[in-house]
């Protein structure tokens, strides 16, 4: 098996301009309007004892320019930024070489090199969402990902093997909270790694659970991750939990202000 986007979208949660007027249409007592927030820091949680943090800096254009990761309070590695070249991106993780990108006009991640020979595309469709993942190895694109968007809101995963199987479908549904801060909870990985401007627009809304099998002919074996939230004194999203069958985490947000 290949890896897989072995960088996949170290950046996070560059934030919209917009702003919504309630985290849900039936919180009828709570209309103040959420801030649009850049996300200083963000916790996650499995267990007492396992936990690690991740801190986020950001340049004068709001650009993510470094992360640095503590496991419990022990540092434990940083990826920094580097924007100088025009169309290019580097990211370099402590004590190892810069993984290289390409940018489009709008900044988003069009490809990630693993070697000269070897990258993951990303195609995105007009209104800036991904809508398909191919990995290039061995002189032959393999189609990796696909996404269906439905009214700003990414509605299913398709995830094909290196031979070209489905192997794996998820399906979201969502809150009428609106989602102004990029908390991501639909593209591939949740958490810190895939939320962010480089990797097109995250969904409009709030996730309220999702849905996942092994693909055609495994739908009795679905599964379901329920997905629930806290909000801090400016109604932006401080804390997510995500949990199914026997399992629980936690993910909890600091902003800049």
């Amino acid at each position: 098996m290949k890896k897989y986007l072995s960088f996949m979208a170290v950046a996070l949660f560059m934030a919209t301009l917009t702003t919504s007027c309630k985290k849900d249409d039936d919180d009828k007592d709570d209309d103040k309007p959420i801030e649009a927030s850049l996300v200083a820091k963000i916790k996650s949680t499995w267990a007492v004892d396992e936990w690690e943090t991740h801190d986020f800096t950001y340049d004068a254009n709001k650009r993510l320019t470094k992360v640095e990761n503590f496991w419990l309070t022990d540092f434990d590695k940083a990826f920094t930024y580097d924007y100088s070249v025009a169309g290019k991106l580097s990211i370099t993780r402590t004590d190892q070489d810069p993984v290289l990108y390409d940018l489009d006009a709008q900044g988003r991640i069009t490809k990630e090199y693993w070697s000269s020979d070897e990258w993951a595309s990303y195609e995105y469709n007009a209104d800036g969402y991904c809508i398909k993942v191919i990995e290039h190895w061995d002189g032959v694109d393999h189609l990796k990902w696909e996404y269906e968007i439905t009214n700003g809101n990414i509605t299913k995963h398709t995830r094909y093997a290196d031979d070209g199987a489905v192997n794996r479908i998820k399906t979201f549904t969502y809150t009428s909270g609106d989602n102004v801060n990029n908390i991501n909870e639909a593209i591939n990985q949740s958490g810190w790694k895939t939320v962010s401007g480089l990797y097109g627009k995250t969904s409009k809304k709030l996730v309220e659970y999702l849905d996942y099998w092994n693909g055609p002919g495994d739908e009795a074996n679905t599964k379901r991750t329920n997905v629930s939230y806290e909000f801090d004194a400016k109604n932006r999203v401080s804390k997510v939990t995500r949990a199914g069958a026997g399992w629980e985490e936690i993910f909890e947000y600091t902003y800049v202000d």
